[in-house]
């Protein structure tokens, strides 16, 4: 039996919490791991890496966790491509992975009013990153005289 396919596979990113993307779809850091599988009746042989789709890295040994893979500036969705080689020199499909990179920390704007009535005081503020993605906790210090 002749083999012309190429390996079965797929590539997970995994982010700065180590959480799988599907749990979690952002990352604050710009180097991220990549958890990859593939299978193929004739064994494993490389696999190559890609940030569009198009030009990919040389070829290097399977391995199932790619540590250390850097994402590229500015923040916003970044995509990593992987194909895989077996041992009779058969390329896979091209398989992918997104996640969005969010290294600028949220932005406040604190409102209050110019007097107080009766001891109660009316605050409000906003909070965004600049990029779309939610703000998980705000949290208000006061002090004596102070916020």
């Amino acid at each position: 039996m002749v083999d012309y396919s190429g390996p079965a596979g797929q590539i997970t990113i995994l982010n700065d919490d180590m959480i799988k993307r599907e749990q979690k779809k952002y990352t604050r850091l710009n180097i991220v791991q990549i958890d990859l599988s593939a299978n193929d009746i004739n064994g494993l042989y490389a696999m190559q890496f890609s940030d569009d789709g198009i030009s990919f890295s040389e070829a290097e040994p399977f391995f199932a966790l790619k540590p250390n893979i850097t994402l590229s500036e500015p923040d916003g969705p970044k995509t990593v491509y992987v194909r895989f080689q077996d041992q009779l020199g058969n390329w896979s499909d091209i398989y992918e992975d997104t996640i969005y990179l969010d290294t600028t920390y949220p932005e406040s704007t604190l409102i209050l009013p110019e007097y107080a009535n009766g001891g109660f005081i009316p605050i409000t503020w906003n909070v965004s990153d600049g990029n779309g993605a939610s703000v998980n906790d705000t949290i208000l210090n006061y002090k004596k005289g102070k916020f």
